[in-house]
């Protein structure tokens, strides 16, 4: 999957293995997260097919 096909494709900017700070929040501190070329493909096709994206975890 790639995410050069839509020039506003909001997520062209995550790269598997990229790590990305969460900020902390009143209910959570704060954290990290490493993408996954998985968890891009699923965002990509959740966007492209403009269905929402169930995550749980």
């Amino acid at each position: 999957m790639t995410a050069t096909l839509r020039p506003n494709f909001p997520f062209a900017t995550l790269q598997p293995g990229a790590v990305q700070e969460l900020r902390e929040s009143p209910g959570q501190a704060r954290a990290w997260h490493q993408w996954s070329a998985a968890e891009l493909d699923a965002l990509t096709l959740a966007y492209a097919a403009r269905r929402p994206l169930l995550v749980r975890g």
